[in-house]
C-alpha cells in the first residue's frame, strides 16, 4: 500500500516527508520488523474504512493519520521509546 506514488506522495504532504524519507521509513526492512499487532495499529491509523467489491476494493486513507504514524514511528522507522533502549 505504501508503495504507490500517489500513496507515497499523500504520506508525505501529510506528513511533512519527501518521498524518499517515505520510502525509507517505510520501506522493506520496516514491513519485516513490525509484529502484527503493530502493523494493525497502523492500518488503524491509515485506513478510514475498507469497502471490498467482487471487482473492486475501496480504502480510504485518513490523512490525520498519517502524521500520528510518523509521531509513533520517527524518521528511523523505530518507536520513540526504542531509540533509548
Amino acid at each position: 500500500m505504501l508503495t504507490a506514488p500517489e500513496i507515497i506522495t499523500n504520506v508525505g504532504r501529510a506528513t511533512k516527508m519527501t518521498p524518499k524519507q517515505v520510502m525509507e521509513t517505510f520501506g522493506q526492512e520496516f514491513w519485516q520488523e513490525v509484529t502484527p499487532g503493530e502493523c494493525q495499529r497502523l492500518m488503524q491509523l491509515l485506513l478510514e474504512s475498507v469497502t471490498v467489491y467482487p471487482e473492486k476494493l475501496v480504502l480510504v486513507v485518513r490523512s490525520d493519520g498519517l502524521g500520528s504514524i510518523r509521531d509513533a514511528y520517527g524518521d528511523n522507522g523505530t518507536q520513540p521509546n526504542e531509540e533509548n533502549q
